[in-house]
């Protein structure tokens, strides 16, 4: 009769996690949160090398965002607090689209579709406009908003976007 070793030994040590880890390794020496980042990031080089615009696109959008993080004040719009960058590769966050960039394409580099938000009240502010959410309508910034969005309307070129907004903004731009 031949016996099988049941015990399977798992690798350890993601690469890229702070040294003395112990999570298991999935692929590429990585675990399985720095692999999924490393295969996002991967699919979006190899969808700019296919297509040379959406590089083009994204290093404008990236100038955009510096020269609005120069003329920020540095305080959340919503609750006040100072907005600290401690991380230059997050500075961008503070940077809320009113619009979402993805959706508006044409409006998603127009200085007015964009509020100063801490990390906290812009999640908030995006989920609360995905979602539909009658909360957005408590927000201080809400009444800014609705102007921005009148302000913006005539530059927005996906007209059946605007449909997608939750239906309490749309009856204010009427």
């Amino acid at each position: 009769m031949q016996r099988f070793n049941s015990i399977i030994k798992i690798k350890t040590g993601c690469a890229d996690c702070p040294q003395g880890n112990t999570k298991p390794i999935y692929a590429l020496g990585k675990c399985m949160f720095h692999y999924k980042i490393h295969s996002n990031k991967a699919r979006q080089d190899r969808a700019r090398e296919r297509n040379p615009q959406l590089s083009l696109e994204h290093k404008l959008l990236w100038e955009w965002y510096e020269e609005r993080i120069r003329e920020q004040k540095g305080r959340c719009e919503e609750c006040g607090d100072r907005i600290v960058h401690r991380d230059k590769k997050y500075e961008h966050w503070s940077c809320c689209h009113i619009l979402p960039k993805e959706f508006f394409k044409s409006i998603k580099t127009n200085d007015k579709n964009i509020i100063e938000l801490c990390h906290q009240c812009h999640t908030l502010y995006d989920n609360y406009l995905q979602n539909h959410d009658e909360r957005l309508m408590q927000m201080r910034i809400f009444p800014i908003v609705v102007e921005k969005i009148k302000i913006l309307k005539p530059f927005i070129t996906e007209h059946r976007r605007l449909n997608n907004l939750p239906q309490f903004i749309l009856n204010l731009l009427k």
